[in-house]
This record gives C-alpha cells, sequence and structure tokens, in this order.
C-alpha cells in the first residue's frame, strides 16, 4: 500500500504551480484562473508519478480533518499558518475550495481509498495504517514520520530517495524532536516558557509580586488576571505585534538538545516546566498518543471503504473535462 500525504502533495505542488507558470502578481496577488489549471495538473502529475514509480500498490489518499484533536492539547498548534496565508498573494480561500473540489473527484474517478476522519491529521491516519498493514510505503518528506521507519518504508519526493535510520538514531531523533519541538507546526521547545522576559518581571514587580519563578507564580490565585492584563508585545521587524513579551526567548538548540538528552531525566527535573513541556510535546509529536477513539476511526473507514473500481473510459472522461490534455495519453498509468 501506498500511503500519501495528500495536504503535504497539494501544497507542495500548489507552490510549484505558481513557480512554473511564471505568474506576476496584480494588486499584489496571483490570480487563481492562472494558477489553478497548473495546480491541478502537478496533483495528477505526482499521482501519476507514484503510480508508474511504485507499480502493483494501490493508493491511499490520507486527508486532514478541518478540525484537530492536538489544539485540545495546545491550542497554538498550527496557529500560525493562518496568519502566513492571511499574507500571502495566493488567494487560499480559492485553494481550500479547489482542494476539496479534488478530494471528491479523486473518491469518484480514480481508484483510490480516500480516508479522511474527524479531528485526525493525515499524519495520524497514515501512523496508524503503517502499524496495522503490511508492505507500506509512506509518501512525505514530512521529518515526523520518521519515527515510523520501524513499520513501513518512507519515501521522500522532494529528494526522491527512501529515508534510512536505524533504531538508535529513530529513538535519538524522536527524543530530540520532543526536545526542540517543531517550528513549522509551532510547537515551541521544552525549555521555552520556563523565565519571564524583564519586561514582564517589571510588571510583577509593579503590581508587589516579587517571583521570578515561572511555577510558583502560576500556582497563585492572580496569575492569570495578571497574564491577561500584561499589554507589551514583541514585535518583528516590520514592527508588527506577535505575542505577549511574557517569556524569554531561550536559546536550545540540536547541540544543547544532544547534550540535554544525555542525562534526560535528572535534566527534566532541574524544572517543572520543563517536564511539563516535555509531556506536552511528547504527546503533539509521537504518534502513539493518538486518542484511541481517533485510531479506532481511521481503522473502522479503512476497512469500511472500498477501491474505486474505474476504467481507463471514465479516467479519459475527467482528463478531458478539465483541460488536462496532456494527461490523456497517460491515463493507463493511474490503473494498477
Amino acid at each position: 500500500m501506498i500511503l500519501v500525504d495528500f495536504n503535504h502533495l497539494a501544497i507542495r505542488n500548489l507552490y510549484s504551480s505558481i513557480s512554473q507558470a511564471k505568474l506576476k502578481k496584480v494588486d499584489g496577488f496571483y490570480k487563481t484562473e492562472e494558477w489553478s489549471p497548473f495546480f491541478r495538473h502537478f496533483i495528477f502529475n505526482s499521482l501519476k508519478f507514484l503510480q508508474k514509480k511504485f507499480v502493483q500498490h494501490k493508493i491511499i489518499i490520507c486527508v486532514d480533518s478541518k478540525k484537530n484533536w492536538r489544539k485540545e492539547i495546545y491550542p497554538g498548534y498550527k496557529s500560525h499558518r493562518k496568519k502566513i496565508r492571511d499574507k500571502s498573494a495566493i488567494n487560499f480561500n480559492d485553494y481550500f475550495e479547489i482542494f476539496e473540489e479534488i478530494i471528491e473527484e479523486l473518491k469518484k474517478d480514480f481508484p483510490y481509498k480516500v480516508i479522511q476522519v474527524p479531528y485526525a491529521e493525515a499524519d495520524d491516519i497514515i501512523a496508524v495504517l503503517a502499524k496495522k498493514l503490511e508492505k507500506t510505503i509512506i509518501i512525505s518528506s514530512d521529518k515526523d514520520f520518521k519515527q515510523l521507519l520501524r513499520f513501513a518504508k518512507i519515501y521522500d519526493p522532494i529528494k526522491n530517495k527512501f529515508i534510512k535510520a536505524s533504531l538508535k538514531e529513530i529513538k535519538e531523533f524522536m527524543i530530540e524532536h520532543i526536545l526542540l519541538g517543531d517550528v513549522a507546526d509551532n510547537i515551541p521547545n521544552i525549555k521555552q516558557g520556563s523565565e519571564f522576559s524583564d519586561n514582564f518581571k517589571r510588571f510583577l514587580r509593579n503590581n508587589d509580586i516579587f517571583i521570578d519563578d515561572v511555577k510558583t507564580f502560576e500556582n497563585l490565585s492572580i496569575s492569570k488576571k495578571l497574564y491577561d492584563e500584561f499589554d507589551i508585545y514583541k514585535k518583528n521587524k516590520k514592527g508588527e505585534k506577535l505575542e505577549k513579551d511574557i517569556f524569554k526567548t531561550v536559546r536550545f538548540g540540536p547541540k544543547g538538545a544532544k547534550k540535554f538528552a544525555e542525562d534526560l531525566k535528572n535534566n527534566l527535573k532541574q524544572n517543572p516546566i520543563y517536564l511539563k513541556n516535555f509531556e506536552r510535546n511528547k504527546k503533539l509529536i509521537i504518534f502513539d498518543f493518538i486518542p484511541q477513539k481517533i485510531q479506532d476511526e481511521i481503522l473502522n473507514q479503512f476497512n469500511t471503504e472500498k477501491f474505486n473500481k474505474v476504467n481507463i473510459e471514465g479516467i479519459i472522461k475527467y482528463f478531458s473535462k478539465n483541460n488536462l490534455s496532456q494527461l490523456i495519453l497517460d491515463a493507463s498509468d493511474f490503473l494498477i
């Protein structure tokens, strides 16, 4: 089975289509009608490539739900992405509409299973199926999947190669990933939030609070009220407001994480915030913590859904209808 991280594949092809089309911005934006035909072509060209490369393997399209269980653990999870989209020259409302259209077309016109489960990410679907199915190949360049090398092969479509790692390397990767968090998903490192900024310390002293320890302060009944009242913000180079300047930015990179991991248990005891954040990141990053209810629904949907029975005439009709004439001659490549 081929497990495709479809959201990852789609966003990668979105930017590739805009680059390939060499579009110019009009009033600061790309015209959707100019990039969308390229986008659709790139999506199906990528699927054709996978079907030809991994002949005899059936494709499972794994799709993110609009809601995400990880936000219940950490509301800031991936929260920065909307801000990035809002500033983009791409009309993402149009992108999501086209994306949903393609999902429905894949369900109807192509020989795939499409799995989308409420509150689950494509990552969750892939993780659950990779552990249950034999001879699976995960298609993604997302580093999170490295932890699944014990169960499946991973093919990176950007590097055009299989990812390999020993059990020792996988274990080290998982610990480091938890310690450092994930910038792409807005998961902070375990030391972030463990030291107050100078601005917030001054604010506390002005309110007759002479406590510098974060955990001790948060045990005070007044802590939430003071967090809410504090109104000094960090700013970017453009002077735009970011998050409140409550916590100092703690430098903690790969070298520091590697050293920290050498005596992990004792180092986590240094500060209760470290341990608290470590447990949070572990739940957000490690696939073993996917809620059982979601795991059950993923397996139920996989067992219930059938691979579409389609023929070459139907695929040709789809390509013709959507002006994908370059793919018509390759229509047979989409059949197993």
